[in-house]
């Protein structure tokens, strides 16, 4: 998860400077929400996973 949350950060960081026409501007922007969501999407897991685990190493659950 932490491999797919370093991509989808790596092309949100790339997506921010890369310049278009106007033409194509509603493409780029779907697809750079769509990697954002993803992104959020995989750090709400990640943190909800290590959450679930640490509370198991703690005895908690």
């Amino acid at each position: 998860m932490n491999e797919k949350y370093n991509v989808l950060s790596a092309i949100c960081e790339e997506a921010e400077n890369i310049k278009i026409s106007e033409e194509n501007k509603d493409i780029l922007n779907y697809q750079f929400v769509s990697a954002l969501y993803g992104k959020e999407l995989i750090k709400f897991n990640i943190d909800w996973f290590e959450s679930l685990l640490r509370k198991m190493r703690n005895g908690e659950i």
